[in-house]
């Protein structure tokens, strides 16, 4: 006997991997078919899984790219040789790629289309540990434009700053002063060219917030889709809270909130900024509840691991827009320090994920 069905998200994320502690023996030798993708950042963690890839010494990739910045050259230099030294032990070739200028879709796009071959799936290892979210979601968009094997690498730091003690010392300087804290100012505000969402119904806006731990870079985005919203966010802003992966640093939720003056009568949500799947949970919640009366906009500013949940929560719905904001400049040296834990995503085929999140909703018979 049969029974009709409807593919809920929960059964689609189950079969997504989880991140698991990373270990040389999971991840699969990188060969001819194989590129790596690592970003030059002036973070310790820049050079954690670099490094360590290249101590084994049994990869030969096609080719290593990696991401370098035009804010912060001078800091993010520090770490440039000791980059350079672990990706000529991961492949022969190697070269840089500007992640943070309006050519930079493009030129990836290019880049893995002549890595492509016709005999096998190119098999994408791609480092986020220092990859802010822009250039992060543009190149996961890329990828998904191909079917390519992706797997995501990542660092999670020892310390981030503000630590508890310097918040509780300093914590009227990280709500009030524009420079203090880890960025400062918003060098231009601008509409993602890869996720431009559908504005055919003439919907007001909603907007998705992941705010970061200084606000100006969402007030910019916010005047940016709409001033009244910026003036009163309460109505048309969801914050997206991120609650840290470690118990130490839950604290850090109500600073965040403090920080973007989030009180209680506006609407938020609590998403891990360890867990994609819950980010994508989170999203798709909101989404069923607003999209037949608003046009929705996503302001991602969260954390590396939450942009692979918004990444993929795209690639379901199209119609949704992005805005980004970059600083002017990051402040090195508040940043984050040293790295506590390596962590191993094996996404697969970006094909067979796609299909997958297409399923989502689909009605299908099930004997029973």
């Amino acid at each position: 006997m049969s029974s009709i069905h409807e593919i809920e998200l929960v059964e689609i994320l189950n079969k997504f991997p989880e991140a698991v502690k990373f270990n040389e023996a999971l991840l699969p030798a990188m060969g001819s078919e194989s590129i790596f993708i690592a970003i030059l950042g002036f973070e310790d963690r820049c050079l954690s899984i670099p490094e360590e890839l290249a101590k084994h010494g049994n990869h030969n990739a096609q080719k290593a790219f990696y991401f370098t910045y035009t804010t912060n050259s001078a800091d993010n230099t520090q770490n440039k040789d000791k980059l350079l030294n672990a990706l000529s032990e991961i492949s022969h070739e190697y070269q840089s790629v500007v992640c943070d200028t309006q050519d930079f879709p493009q030129n990836f796009r290019d880049i893995i289309k002549a890595c492509q071959n016709a005999e096998s799936r190119l098999k994408v290892i791609m480092d986020i540990s220092t990859c802010s979210s822009m250039p992060l979601l543009l190149a996961i968009k890329i990828l998904f434009e191909f079917d390519v094997d992706l797997h995501i690498l990542y660092s999670e730091a020892k310390i981030y700053h503000p630590t508890y003690e310097e918040w509780q010392a300093e914590k009227n300087k990280h709500v009030k002063e524009e420079g203090f804290g880890i960025a400062k100012g918003v060098s231009r505000v601008f509409p993602s060219p890869e996720h431009p969402g559908d504005r055919k119904d003439n919907l007001p806006e909603k907007v998705f917030v992941f705010p970061t731990f200084k606000p100006e870079r969402i007030i910019a985005i916010l005047h940016d889709i709409d001033p009244s919203i910026a003036l009163v966010p309460d109505k048309h802003a969801i914050w997206f809270v991120g609650k840290p992966h470690l118990k130490e640093n839950e604290w850090r939720i109500d600073a965040i909130k403090e920080i973007n003056k989030i009180t209680e009568d506006m609407q938020q949500v609590l998403v891990s900024t360890f867990d994609y799947k819950d980010t994508i949970r989170g999203l798709n919640a909101q989404w069923d509840k607003w999209k037949s009366d608003y046009h929705i906009t996503i302001a991602p500013l969260g954390s590396k691991l939450q942009a692979i949940g918004i990444a993929l929560f795209w690639q379901m719905h199209q119609e949704l827009s992005m805005v980004f904001a970059v600083p002017e400049q990051y402040n090195a040296k508040q940043y984050s320090e040293k790295c506590i834990e390596r962590w191993y995503i094996p996404l697969g085929s970006t094909r067979e994920i796609k299909h997958l999140l297409d399923c989502v909703g689909n009605i299908e018979l099930r004997e029973i």
